[in-house]
């Protein structure tokens, strides 16, 4: 009797060890959600928590006064720099020049006409002229031949109706809808109060497709351009479109940008956008799964730095990661400089004397990382065989 009582009780142990490791991953689990931020994942600052963002400020006031970097080291004063080139606004070829001639004579008040000049000092302003409409009336011409034929001119192609507005004012209705993000009705106050041209809203919601359709050259060059290019960066980044959820993704290089909408972040927007499957330099990019697809295997892959330094700070968060995190940290931060260091140099690759012993810095932090992590391979559900949330993300 006792017996099976133990054998209950030793069983309801083990029943209730697994219930607590549940509820532990699941808890796991909850926290390194609520902790995501723009510091530690691919999270926009937009989207952190009032509290984040107050603290950010605070904690970037504090670096100020101490006068210290993200990174620990010694931040730059504020304003010009000690050495930099200094900018001032520059001048430009005049249209028009007017003289100001003194009356008379501050000395005794003799009248200065006819004086001679002994001096000039020029000062220049740069003004923007009082906008108003340029109103052209196209006239067509029917002309009557000799052998009684008539023949009409033709109107020009941007004299699509009676009354019209032209190539001009639709692109500067483009610019404030694209590139300033106004909507339709504070788009037609600011071109009617700019430029007295009153762009009704219906003629204004037609401007960006039209604009989209003539824009098809320009991105089929752009896209052949890309594919050419040794490496691209790659992103995608959320947005609302009425009611729904759409993603913008981004191709891009120092002098190149691609940014393509797509109703889907995976692998059949990448398949419908079709850069990068028949790309085959490096792109660099978050680490999304997508990347890792078969689509992409023709390509060489590489994790974004930015990513990589806010993963370590979301592994570093928990004890047993903290020290070789911030140790990788410093290794892919030093590596950053190496490199910056070289080019600016005129080198092709960083020397091989600092790139050997970044290396040897690296596969040491390695070798620490997998220390800390449990042995054999992760489990394939959270929180089995002692792996925790944090060490399988590791």
């Amino acid at each position: 009797m006792l017996e099976r009582r133990i054998a209950e009780l030793e069983a309801m142990i083990i029943a209730q060890a697994g219930v607590i490791e549940a509820l532990r991953a699941e808890n796991d689990v909850l926290k390194a959600r609520l902790g995501k931020d723009s510091a530690n994942s691919s999270t926009p600052p937009s989207r952190d928590h009032v509290d984040r963002r107050v603290r950010r400020a605070k904690e970037r006031e504090a670096r100020k006064t101490a006068r210290i970097d993200n990174d620990g080291g010694v931040a730059r004063k504020p304003g010009k720099q000690p050495g930099s080139p200094g900018s001032t606004l520059q001048r430009r070829a005049a249209d028009r020049q007017v003289t100001h001639q003194p009356v008379v004579c501050r000395g005794c008040g003799e009248n200065l006409a006819g004086a001679p000049v002994i001096g000039t000092v020029t000062r220049q302003v740069l003004e923007i002229p009082v906008p108003r409409i340029d109103v052209t009336d196209h006239v067509v011409e029917r002309r009557r031949c000799s052998c009684g034929c008539e023949t009409a001119g033709v109107f020009p192609a941007e004299a699509t109706g009676w009354t019209c507005w032209g190539p001009r004012a639709k692109a500067v209705a483009a610019f404030l809808m694209a590139a300033q993000h106004l909507p339709l009705e504070r788009c037609h106050q600011a071109l009617a109060v700019l430029f007295d041209a009153p762009i009704g809203e219906g003629t204004l919601a037609g401007i960006l497709p039209d604009a989209a359709g003539r824009l098809e050259p320009f991105t089929d060059e752009l896209a052949r351009l890309l594919t050419a290019e040794p490496v691209v960066y790659a992103d995608e980044t959320g947005i609302h479109i009425g009611a729904g959820l759409g993603w913008i993704h981004t191709i891009a290089t120092d002098t190149l940008t691609l940014l393509a909408y797509h109703r889907n972040r995976g692998i059949q927007a990448v398949i419908d956008i079709g850069i990068l499957t028949r790309y085959t330099g490096i792109i660099i990019h978050d680490g999304l799964g997508v990347y890792a697809r078969p689509e992409l295997a023709g390509a060489t892959h590489a994790q974004c730095g930015a990513h990589l330094l806010r993963h370590l700070t979301d592994i570093g968060s928990t004890w047993k990661h903290t020290v070789w995190t911030g140790a990788m940290r410093r290794v892919l931060l030093d590596a950053a400089t190496a490199s910056e260091q070289a080019r600016n140099a005129g080198l092709h690759t960083v020397p091989a004397m600092i790139a050997a012993t970044l290396r040897a810095r690296y596969d040491q932090v390695l070798t620490d990382a997998f220390t800390a992590l449990p042995d054999g391979p992760p489990p394939r559900r959270r929180n089995r065989g002692h792996w925790t949330h944090h060490d399988r993300d590791a």
